[in-house]
């Protein structure tokens, strides 16, 4: 996991300037932070298999999931979701047939329906009139009759045709998927990795996002689960920030850090990670529950045997779907191939001190507002349409190599604030409702803005510095709140102490204070 660098923050009570004291944009808005990253660019990758993992797992297939497992394996590298198979949902090695759909049925959830209707009638009643015939009859079977009777019969289905027929479902495939997923697991793994690694959790569990969201940050289901992790609002509050800035189920990291904290919390519960990992899906407590009622904690037996009323499909087959995502990991390139996998691109964090609309913050500088939304994807629409104000103490990932620019932007609107009454209120802007805001034109650089300055007020500064007071940096304490407190500009602090970046002061270390008798 990237970090960024934090020295304490800066409280700032108003947007209004008083008075024609000189405020740096540094001071007004912005904390400049560590660089990190987050993806866009793509690569090519080489033949080394990142996600083959070393030494055992300790996540091993019990032998009475291994048709299941089985199962998904095939629906994840075997069927695309251009294709729907129809098969038993207990007995999952009886696949009936796979049915291919055009691209609009493969899109549209009643066009598919309508599609595989024909072929689950079928089936139901080839089933149905299975139950009714006699032993006899069924070793003289002929055409379809005999095919889905010797499906059954080689695997161990004997009786209770009937039964069968109320066992049939659907499953889209997901090989055209997982490839993706393959491809956007390179944006992510490596941070997911450490963070599990932090909390001493298991690396296997690190590819749980393959099964949830298939590594779409973006991705939402039908129960409104959302990002990465697939988090329901419910969970999230617990874990996460949600209010009208943010969704932070959306942030890569942040919803990571919640899902370690979950999975572990689950752990610390259920003390097994099989039973930890279906809790995911299926809940905590209906986990404890599932092993009060069969007095075990092995998982092939619970999902084999309990039936609680919530412990459907999904929560039957999550772990084995982890199980089987597992080996395919192990030997992806047998099954894929011409993967173009993708790998972050570099930014900036800038920290923002005071409430400040993003339109204002980058209406100079090249950065546009899908810039902002690709590397903050937390960040909810009214904010990036600049309905409402990024938040105070906001820490915004910004294009690298912007930062300069982006400040310097802001000194020069400062600039022409000075000039305004002192009552101005600098948050009252034209309304910007465009996704996109761009702009070829370069702000004026800090030194063109420091020449423009009365003067007065550099005679003022020259003098200031001709005597000065020691400080010592207690703890929290940064040169931009020292600044403020001074009533100087950073850049004279950083001058006189030699200091080329503001972030690199120590609690203890002795600053001369300039301008002070």
């Amino acid at each position: 996991m990237r970090k960024s660098l934090s020295l304490g923050c800066i409280t700032v009570f108003s947007f209004i300037l008083i008075s024609n004291q000189r405020i740096g944009a540094e001071d007004v808005y912005l904390k400049q932070g560590a660089s990190s990253a987050t993806g866009v660019e793509s690569k090519i990758t080489g033949r080394e298999n990142i996600f083959k993992l070393q030494g055992a797992s300790q996540f091993q297939t019990p032998k009475e999931l291994r048709h299941q497992v089985n199962f998904w394996k095939k629906i994840f590298t075997g069927y695309s979701t251009r294709q729907c198979v129809i098969h038993d949902n207990r007995v999952m090695d009886v696949v009936y047939e796979a049915i291919d759909l055009t691209e609009d049925e493969s899109k549209d959830k009643k066009l598919r329906s309508l599609a595989i209707s024909p072929a689950l009638n079928k089936y139901r009643a080839i089933l149905e009139r299975l139950d009714t015939l006699s032993q006899d009859e069924l070793q003289n079977l002929t055409g379809e009759d005999k095919r889905v009777y010797e499906l059954l019969y080689s695997n161990g289905i004997r009786k209770g045709y009937k039964d069968a027929a109320g066992r049939l479902r659907v499953q889209v495939g997901q090989s055209d998927r997982f490839k993706k997923a393959l491809s956007r697991s390179t944006l992510y793994i490596k941070d997911i990795e450490e963070i599990f690694a932090m909390n001493n959790l298991p690396i296997e569990l690190t590819r749980l996002p393959f099964v949830e969201s298939a590594f779409d940050i973006n991705a939402y289901s039908w129960a409104k689960a959302a990002g990465l992790w697939q988090f329901t609002r419910c969970t999230a509050k617990k874990y996460m920030r949600m209010d009208k800035f943010v969704d932070e189920r959306l942030d890569p990291v942040k919803s990571t850090m919640a899902a370690a904290k979950l999975l572990s919390y689950n752990y610390s519960k259920l003390s097994s990670w099989p039973l930890a990992v279906t809790a995911y899906n299926h809940g905590c407590y209906g986990m404890q529950k599932a092993v009060e009622k069969t007095s075990t904690r092995d998982i092939g037996f619970i999902v084999e045997n309990y039936d609680g009323p919530a412990f459907g499909f999904a929560s039957r087959n999550f772990y084995t779907e982890l199980l089987a995502v597992l080996e395919i990991l192990d030997e992806y390139d047998k099954y894929f191939s011409d993967i173009v996998f993708q790998y972050p691109e570099s930014y900036d964090t800038v920290k923002i001190l005071k409430p400040v609309k993003l339109s204002r913050l980058i209406s100079a500088t090249s950065v546009t507002v899908s810039d902002i939304q690709r590397l903050n994807p937390e960040l909810l629409n009214s904010v990036l349409v600049s309905k409402i104000a990024l938040p105070q103490n906001y820490s915004l990932k910004i294009p690298q190599g912007t930062k300069e620019i982006l400040i310097s932007a802001l000194e020069a609107d400062i600039e022409k604030a000075d000039e305004q009454p002192a009552t101005a209120n600098l948050t009252v802007k034209t309304e910007v409702t465009e996704k996109s805001v761009k702009t070829t034109e370069i702000p004026p650089s800090r030194e063109k803005a420091q020449a423009s300055k009365k003067p007065s007020e550099t005679v003022q500064k020259t003098a200031a510095t001709a005597a000065f007071k020691e400080h010592v940096i207690q703890k929290g304490q940064t040169l931009y709140s020292l600044a403020r407190f001074y009533n100087i500009p950073l850049s004279e602090i950083m001058k006189i102490n030699s200091l080329t970046n503001p972030e690199t002061i120590k609690i203890g270390q002795v600053l001369k204070i300039p301008g002070q008798t």
